[in-house]
């Protein structure tokens, strides 16, 4: 939808990923997919607080969407960070699973695991 914004929190950014609020200003997320999408009319009504350039920015959600990469961390850390939101797929060596960004099949024993639902 137009003129939706995705809250990023400077505070908690880290080196190699950007944190998001969660919906409903409950929390903050590193995954895109589970970040709250808030309306043009809050953002403005309270810049202070959604888009103060210290602390947050809003970006518009198409951009981000559009500027978005999926990837797949290594298994054993993500079991260390969260070990309850993660899951090993079983994958046969001849399973193939599709490139998200081009399309392409790639073995699965390249890919390994699939995240569910990962974040803070």
């Amino acid at each position: 939808m137009a003129d939706e914004y995705f809250i990023l929190s400077l505070r908690w950014t880290k080196e190699n990923y950007a944190t998001w609020w969660c919906p409903n200003n409950s929390g903050y997320t590193s995954v895109i997919d589970d970040a709250g999408r808030y309306s043009r009319a809050d953002v403005d009504a309270c810049p202070g607080y959604y888009n103060n350039g210290h602390t947050t920015i809003a970006i518009p959600c198409a951009d981000v969407e559009n500027a978005a990469q999926r990837v797949v961390f290594d298994y054993a850390w993500l079991k260390l960070i969260a070990p309850r939101r993660v899951t090993r797929a079983t994958l046969n060596d001849s399973d193939e699973e599709p490139c998200e960004a081009c399309g392409a099949s790639v073995a699965a024993t390249n890919v390994g695991l699939r995240i569910v639902g990962v974040g803070q």
